[in-house]
């Protein structure tokens, strides 16, 4: 009795061996699955679950059904990751935010890594452009596209500003001050005056003929950046940034619901005029609600005539308040059908 217990325990631990011996996978998809052998940036089952993935011991047969949550073109895409939008799978069929599973994700939604992986099927793809953006000031930097002076890269250099690609992380900015602003009329002054950003590609690259300084005086600026400057210039206007995140732009969210833009936001004082737009990434309005009179939660619904497209855009606030204090606030949105 005593020896077949004995054969019989050294059975099951040598099955248990076996079992233990056989090769585990990350899985993300059919043709992203690859192999735990302690190294590399899922050494383990914890890595692969961290970065959602699921363990499995044969790819080809993982014993689920996978599905993909695609939330729109990847943009800002470095690694398994992206900014923004996106294709990921799930083994449940259910995908966040109402998007409906689908069987296999489109070449432009795939992160960097998941486009490698996904070989011949998207070999002819080219992968977007990052969006690039026209740098002025950090109160003021809009995508390009459209019309104005950001329309182009051409138009945005000729107008004084800079090409870059992300207005939350702006390159350092020196100006070049010519004295106070004399004849001013937008964001332009009379000759030989004003202050303005400059580098290499400037009328005046070195600011030879001004004193270089990393703020402009306020005596020195166009009415139209003095009243940008908001409050250091005593301009009574509160501008807040249109590119990085801040405790006062919080108060102001969006969301895309149901065909529109839902949009709240708590100015925190009485309003008494403005208007609620929606802008896309060509910085053009695409929609606009105007403001009720003395209220301070405002809420509005955005549309068009036509379904607004898959895309990235932006909810402009620009208002007054009961005191006359100017009012700017934006937040991005993004549209994932």
């Amino acid at each position: 009795m005593g020896r077949k217990l004995f054969v019989m325990a050294t059975a099951v631990l040598a099955f248990a061996m076996f079992a233990f011996a056989q090769d585990q996978y990350c899985f993300w998809a059919a043709d992203n699955c690859w192999i735990m052998n302690g190294t590399g940036d899922t050494p383990d089952a914890a890595s692969c679950i961290s970065k959602s993935g699921t363990p499995v011991t044969d790819c080809a047969n993982p014993g689920f059904t996978v599905s993909y949550c695609n939330y729109g073109t990847c943009a800002g895409g470095s690694g398994d990751d992206c900014t923004s939008g996106g294709c990921f799978p799930t083994t449940t069929g259910t995908c966040d935010g109402g998007v409906t599973a689908i069987s296999e994700c489109p070449c432009a939604s795939l992160s960097p890594n998941a486009l490698t992986a996904a070989g011949a099927r998207c070999d002819n793809f080219v992968t977007p452009p990052t969006p690039k953006n026209c740098f002025w000031s950090a109160t003021s930097c809009w995508p390009l596209g459209g019309t104005g002076d950001a329309a182009t890269e051409a138009t945005c250099i000729g107008s004084g500003g800079k090409v870059i690609d992300d207005c939350s992380n702006p390159p350092a900015q020196q100006f070049c001050d010519y004295g106070d602003c004399v004849n001013g009329n937008g964001y332009n002054c009379g000759p030989d005056s004003g202050c303005y950003p400059f580098d290499e590609s400037s009328d005046d690259p070195t600011c030879a003929h001004g004193t270089t300084v990393s703020q402009c005086p306020c005596a020195s600026l166009s009415p139209s950046a003095k009243i940008d400057a908001g409050a250091r210039c005593g301009s009574g206007n509160s501008i807040i940034s249109l590119c990085s995140k801040s405790t006062a732009s919080a108060a102001l969210s969006a969301s895309y619901t149901k065909g529109g833009i839902s949009v709240n936001w708590n100015a925190g004082s009485q309003v008494r005029s403005g208007t609620i737009s929606l802008i896309n990434a060509k910085g053009v309005t695409v929609a606009s609600s105007s403001i009720r009179a003395n209220a301070s939660n405002i809420s509005a619904k955005l549309g068009s005539k036509s379904a607004l497209p898959t895309g990235m855009y932006f909810v402009r606030i620009d208002a007054r308040d009961v005191s006359g204090k100017r009012i700017v606030q934006q937040v991005p949105v993004q549209i994932v059908k």
